[in-house]
Formats: structure tokens, C-alpha cells, sequence
């Protein structure tokens, strides 16, 4: 069987059919308040499978909503898999430890004298293959038949077991030094983002004479630096898009304006990107559109390329140093100030709200010496956080790789007294 390869001579191989009872859930009816209001029987959605260990439900269902569609309950110890989904979501699996329903984008999977959790480690590390039985990474989703067909090992509860005790030890291991990674990660980010604030906010100079900003969540500033309003430095760009070549279109998407720099082309090209903004290289560009469902979009970022934006974006242009603001814009908790400007959070904001915001003014040549050294400090902790994101993405490879040897047998458990 090609997805176990080699095994032991005293396993077998079965479907998922043969050890488990397999079905879909279902989701009351929306417009029916009293299938959902003051409900108490859990409800899980697809992005659940996100949890590994499905400890909470996503909502709760009246026993009335149960009643009347096609949701059923699915025990503790049962395995559930997102039949569809965007993105990595199809085929994800998660396992129970909580009784609960799921919507009609899952299947319930309940082991019948199987090691739930070792069919969990064995779904898990076949997650691709899974996919791939409907169209990979194309949004074709899965459905009962394909899953009962799905091919799993038959071997003893036993040795299950076994499996799974010498599985649990040594996933926990890595996922140790991974989780200190990350807070390595954490921790060199929020060393970035100080450096970065106080150098734009109060300059590289420690002996500089400070004054009074005026400014509540500002603070003190160099005394030869000027506050400005945004409006007073900044001009937004508003070049409609009039000629522009397909080829050097970059489209703009939370996905690149997360960055420091916008230079890659990870949004699609709109159908009529002749009605957009163009940005030009240098732009400031700001998102401030469904600021109430998503907080991250208040930051910016500086574009490196001709390009173009949706209204959901606005773009800036400046004589000062654009890498500096960047920087500075960047440090802003963009959040705090409109709330402290009285403008508090709507879910969108408009250019001349953005005007009256408070901004430093160090001359040239300091913007200059500050964004260089930012430029260095800043390198080099990316640098660092690229070493920890390295180490983590080997860790989970072998991770992986212990969990696909655990299952197809080629690591004797007993050689590790499990």
C-alpha cells in the first residue's frame, strides 16, 4: 500500500471504513433565533480543526436547532476533518475532548476498537495525500465516500498504544523548543519595535535636551525637533491609473502590506485595475477600510514599485525622507492615537481625518542618520528572527518525520522502553 510503504510483517492495512463510524454534521437554520439563542449543545465550524484538540465549540446550538437539521453529536475521543475550506483548512483533522455537533463542512470520524489518537498522528501525517485524493490544493472539497476509502494500518490496540505513548513524548519534546523559539521570535520583535520607537521618537542622540511634546502618547521629543500635522508634510497621491502596463502592476493585499516594503506581487490583478489608484515608488501607503473587523490594517507600509491600490487604500507622498515615516508610521499605535484625536474607531477613516495627525520633525540629515541606523539594528534582528524561524520550520520536519516512521512502524517503540 503506497502510503504505508514497508511495514512490519505482523501489520495489516484496513479502510478508515472498517474502524470507524463516519458522517457529516449539518448547521440549523440562521434564520431561526430560537435554533441558536440560549443554545447549549456545543457547535464546531470548520476552522476548528485549527485547535488540534478541540476543547471549546465555536457556538452553541438550541436542542430545538439540533432537532431540525442534520447536526449530530459527536462523542469525546472522535476524530473530526474539515471537508472543505479555504486555504490549508481541507483535510486538516482534530481530535475531541469535549462532546459536541459540527457543520455539514465536517465529518465526524468515531474509532470502533482503534486508538483515536493514534488514527489522529496517522491522518494527520498523511494530510497531503488526503488533499490530494480530491484535486490537492484546489478547492474541490472532500466528501463520506472518499474518507471511508482512506487507507489506515491494522494493527493491535496494543501496539496503538505503544505508539501513541512514545508519539505524545516526543511531539512534546519538539513542540518545547519550538514554543521557545517563538518566544525568542516574540522577544526580538519587541526589541525591534523599541528600537525602532524611541529612535524615531526621540532620536539617537541620549544626551539631546528633551521638551514636552504636547502630545499624550508621544511624550518628550528632542527640543530642536517640530511637530507637524500629517496634512502639513503629506500629500496623498491621487494619479489615477491611466496607461499603466499589465507588467509592472503590483496589486496590493493585506498579504504585502503587512511588510516593511511592499516589492512583491502577492495580491491578484483586479479585472478593472484601470479604475485604480497608481502608487508610485516611495508612496506611504495606508489601509483604512473594515478597521473594526480587522485592527492590522492599520498599518503601512512603503512601496518599492509602480503599482496600484483600491479604494480601500490611501497613498501618500512627502519631500522628507519616506523611510523615515515609514519607520515612524510603523511605530505608531495607530490604534491609541485616532482614539487619543478624539476620531475614535469606525470602520473606515477618510484622508483629512488622517491630516490632523501629530507627527516629529527632525531635519534631513537626522531623518537620514536615523533611518540608516534603523536600517542596520533592524537587519540585523530580522537576521536573527530568520536563524529562529529556520530552527522551527527543521523542528517541524522532524516532527514530521518522527510521527510518519512512529505510524508506518519503521521506529520500534520498544527500543524507547514505551
Amino acid at each position: 500500500m503506497e502510503w504505508l510503504g514497508d511495514v512490519p510483517e505482523h501489520w495489516d492495512s484496513c479502510n478508515l471504513k472498517f474502524i470507524s463510524k463516519i458522517y457529516a454534521g449539518g448547521t440549523p437554520d440562521r434564520n431561526r433565533l430560537d435554533y441558536w439563542v440560549k443554545g447549549e449543545i456545543p457547535w464546531i465550524n470548520s476552522g476548528a480543526v485549527n485547535q488540534v484538540i478541540i476543547k471549546e465549540p465555536s457556538e452553541y446550538i438550541t436542542e430545538l436547532g439540533l432537532k431540525n437539521s442534520s447536526a449530530k453529536y459527536i462523542p469525546v475521543n472522535s476524530l473530526v476533518m474539515a471537508l472543505a475550506g479555504q486555504g490549508k483548512t481541507k483535510g486538516m483533522v482534530a481530535y475531541t475532548s469535549i462532546e459536541t455537533t459540527c457543520n455539514q463542512s465536517m465529518a465526524a470520524i468515531v474509532p470502533k476498537n482503534y486508538h483515536y489518537k493514534f488514527l489522529y498522528y496517522w491522518l494527520d501525517s498523511n494530510y497531503q495525500n488526503i488533499r490530494n485524493l480530491t484535486g490537492g490544493d484546489n478547492r474541490d472539497g472532500l466528501n463520506l465516500a472518499v474518507l471511508s476509502n482512506i487507507p489506515c494500518p491494522k494493527i493491535s490496540i496494543v501496539e496503538q498504544t505503544q505508539i501513541v505513548s512514545f508519539l505524545d513524548t516526543e511531539t512534546a519534546r519538539i513542540d518545547n523548543l519550538i514554543a521557545k523559539q517563538e518566544k525568542l521570535i516574540e522577544l526580538l520583535e519587541e526589541q525591534r519595535k523599541s528600537i525602532i520607537s524611541h529612535a524615531v521618537t526621540k532620536g539617537l542622540n541620549p544626551n539631546a535636551p528633551m521638551k514636552d511634546s504636547g502630545v499624550e502618547w508621544l511624550g518628550d521629543v528632542p527640543e530642536h525637533w517640530n511637530l507637524k500635522r500629517f496634512g502639513y508634510l503629506f500629500d496623498e497621491n491621487k494619479k489615477k491609473n491611466i496607461g499603466l502596463k499589465e507588467t509592472n502592476v503590483l496589486s496590493l493585499s493585506y498579504g504585502n502590506i503587512k511588510e516593511k516594503n511592499i516589492d512583491d506581487n502577492k495580491g491578484l490583478l483586479p479585472e478593472s485595475f484601470e479604475t485604480y489608484q497608481i502608487i508610485e515608488p516611495n508612496n506611504i501607503v495606508f489601509r483604512f477600510t473594515d478597521l473594526q473587523n480587522d485592527k492590522r490594517s492599520l498599518r503601512s507600509a512603503i512601496s518599492k514599485y509602480h503599482g496600484i491600490i483600491t479604494s480601500a487604500y490611501i497613498a501618500v507622498k512627502t519631500k522628507q525622507n519616506a523611510d523615515f515615516y515609514n519607520y515612524l508610521f510603523r511605530a505608531y499605535d495607530l490604534q491609541k492615537v485616532f482614539y487619543s484625536m478624539g476620531e475614535g474607531m469606525r470602520q473606515s477613516l477618510k484622508m483629512d481625518e488622517l491630516n490632523k495627525m501629530p507627527v516629529v520633525l527632525p531635519n534631513k540629515d537626522e531623518q537620514k542618520r536615523i533611518v540608516s541606523f534603523l536600517d542596520i539594528e533592524t537587519a540585523r534582528i530580522d537576521n536573527l528572527i530568520a536563524k529562529q524561524e529556520k530552527l522551527i520550520e527543521l523542528l517541524e520536519e522532524q516532527r514530521k518525520s518522527i510521527i510518519s516512521h512512529a505510524v508506518t512502524g519503521k521506529i520500534d517503540v520498544r527500543e524507547f522502553g514505551a
